[in-house]
C-alpha cells in the first residue's frame, strides 16, 4: 500500500478525527492506517490518542484536536508506541501550544536531588524526551532502574542506556549517537564549568542549573517568565547556553517587580529561611548536620537580582543599581524557601493598591501556554503563607495531591502572603517558592521550553 498522510482537525476529540479518517480511506481505515500521536497542546490529547486505538469511547465534550494519520506504515507504528500521554496543560484550552517536534535531551546529573527532579519533569514532557543520563564515576555504567530515588512517588520508567561518565572524554560522540541534541545541566558547578563549555562547542543546547556560568556576558540568565528578552544575548557564533537563577532568588524577585513596576522600589532588607533540600540529599536525608549559615548566598543572590532586572542593550546585559541587604540562613524543614522581605517604595501607597499590584502581576508574554508556565506566577494569599498548604501552588489555586511528573504548573507559582504597611511607604511581605520545583529544576526546564522556541 502507498504510504499517505492525512492531517486531521476537529472539535471533538475522537469522533471527529475518526469520521474525517474514514472520509480519506473508506469504511475500512482503520485496516489501511494506523493513527499517529495527536499533535501536542490539546486539552484532551491524550483521550484522542486512545480513542483513535480503539481503547476508549470516544469524547463528546469539544475541544480543538489534531490528530496526524499514517498509511500502513512500520515507522508510524513504532512512533506510537514509543510515545507517551500527556495532558498537562487541560485547564488552560485558549493558552496552549502545539508541539511538532520532540528534542533528545540529557540530564546531566543522574542521582543528585536536582537530577532526579529533571528526569521527573522531563519524563512526560510534550518537547523534550531523555535518553540519556550522565553522572560522576560513582555512578557511571548503573543501571538507571537500580539508582536510589529520593523525591515523592515513584522513578520516571526511563528506557535508558546504563549511566554515562560525565568526564567521559567521548560523551559527545555517544550522544550524538543516541540523538541528544539538549543538556539540561544539575552537575556541581566545578563539573559544570568544563563540561557545559565541552557540550556546547560540541553543538548541544544547554540549559543549567549549576552557577558556574551565571552572569557570563555570553551566557543569558534567565527567568523564562519574567525575561525572556535576555535570550537576545549574542556572542561570537551561535546561543547555545543559558543559565537558570538561584533558588533563593526567586521569591524575592517577583514581589520585588511586582511592585518595582507599579510604585519603584528605593530598598529592600530581607532574610531568607531555606529549606534543606537546598542542599541536596545529604542534608535532606540528614547524613550531614544542619548549620544556619550559608556563607555567599545573600551576595550571589542580590547580584542575580541585579542582573536579571538589567538592561538588555547593544546585545550586553546592564546589571540595574539596587539598594538592598540580604541575610540568608538554612532552617530545619523539608521543602520551600521563604523570604521575609521589607521593601521601601519610592511613594506613598496604601495597603489596598499593594495588594492590588501584586494581584496583576503578569508573565511576560512571550512565555505564554508554554507547558510549564504557570497562568500566574505571582500568588497573594490572605493571612499567613504556609509551606504545607501552598508549596504546590500552580498559578490557579493549591492542589493538595500532586504528581510532578504530570502536572508541569504544580510548584512553579510564587506565594506571598502576610502583605503589611509599616508607613505610609515602607511593605513588608513573607514570599514562598518550591526551591527544588520553580528555583531549581522546573525553572530550568521553563528555560529550555522558551529556549527551543527561539533557537534555531
Amino acid at each position: 500500500m502507498q504510504r499517505t498522510c492525512v492531517l486531521v482537525v476537529g472539535s471533538s476529540v475522537g469522533m471527529q478525527s475518526n469520521a474525517c479518517a474514514s472520509t480519506a480511506w473508506g469504511s475500512n481505515w482503520k485496516q489501511n492506517c494506523l493513527p499517529a500521536w495527536p499533535l501536542w497542546g490539546t486539552p484532551h490529547a491524550g483521550s484522542a490518542f486512545r480513542t483513535a486505538l480503539g481503547k476508549e469511547k470516544p469524547n463528546s465534550r469539544r475541544c480543538w484536536t489534531a490528530s496526524v494519520f499514517f498509511g500502513n506504515c512500520s515507522f508510524a507504528k513504532s512512533w506510537v508506541q514509543g510515545k507517551r500521554t500527556f495532558d498537562a496543560l487541560y485547564r488552560r484550552p485558549s493558552r496552549q501550544r502545539s508541539y511538532l517536534m520532540v528534542r533528545g535531551a540529557v540530564v546531566l546529573g543522574a542521582s543528585g536531588l536536582v537530577g532526579q527532579r529533571l528526569q521527573q519533569r522531563l519524563a512526560n514532557h510534550p518537547m523534550f524526551e531523555v535518553r540519556a543520563l550522565a553522572g560522576s564515576a560513582r555512578t557511571a555504567g548503573t543501571n538507571p532502574a537500580d539508582l536510589t530515588w529520593g523525591l515523592e512517588g515513584h522513578a520516571p520508567a526511563l528506557d535508558l542506556p546504563p549511566v554515562f561518565d560525565v568526564q567521559d572524554p567521548g560523551l559527545v560522540g555517544k550522544l550524538h549517537d543516541l540523538g541528544v541534541t539538549w543538556a539540561f545541566s544539575a552537575v556541581p558547578s566545578d563539573v559544570a564549568l568544563s563540561l557545559e563549555t565541552r557540550l556546547v562547542d560540541g553543538g548541544f543546547r544547554v540549559c543549567s542549573n549549576a552557577s558556574a556560568h551565571r552572569r557570563n556576558a555570553d551566557v543569558p540568565l534567565v527567568v523564562a517568565d519574567l525575561n525572556p528578552q535576555h535570550l537576545r544575548v549574542r556572542p561570537e557564533g551561535e546561543l547555545l547556553h543559558a543559565c537558570a537563577t538561584n533558588c533563593t532568588l526567586i521569591p524575592l524577585l517577583m514581589p520585588y517587580l511586582a511592585l518595582h513596576r507599579a510604585f519603584g522600589v528605593v530598598n529592600y532588607h530581607a532574610t531568607s529561611e531555606q529549606a534543606r533540600s537546598g542542599a541536596g540529599y545529604a542534608l535532606l536525608r540528614g547524613e550531614v548536620p544542619l548549620t544556619p549559615d550559608i556563607p555567599g548566598e545573600a551576595e550571589k543572590t542580590m547580584a542575580e537580582l541585579a542582573w536579571i532586572t538589567g538592561r538588555l542593550a547593544q546585545g550586553q546585559i546592564e546589571p540595574a543599581t539596587i539598594d538592598g541587604r540580604m541575610r540568608c540562613q538554612r532552617v530545619d524543614v523539608a521543602d520551600g524557601h521563604i523570604v521575609d522581605v521589607v521593601f521601601e517604595l519610592a511613594q506613598p501607597v496604601a495597603l489596598q493598591d499593594v495588594n492590588a499590584a501584586l494581584d496583576a502581576f503578569a508573565p511576560h508574554p512571550d512565555a505564554a501556554g508554554l507547558p510549564s508556565a504557570p497562568l500566574k506566577p505571582l500568588m497573594r494569599v490572605e493571612g499567613s503563607v504556609r509551606r504545607e498548604a501552598h508549596l504546590w501552588a500552580d498559578g490557579l489555586g493549591f492542589p493538595a495531591e500532586v504528581n510532578p511528573a504530570t502536572n508541569l504548573q504544580a510548584g512553579m507559582a510564587v506565594v506571598v502572603g502576610d502583605v503589611e504597611m509599616e508607613g505610609s511607604s515602607r511593605v513588608r511581605l513573607r514570599s514562598l517558592s518550591h526551591n527544588t520545583v520553580r528555583g531549581a529544576a522546573g525553572g530550568v526546564v521553563l528555560l529550555a521550553e522558551l529556549a527551543s522556541t527561539q533557537w534555531s
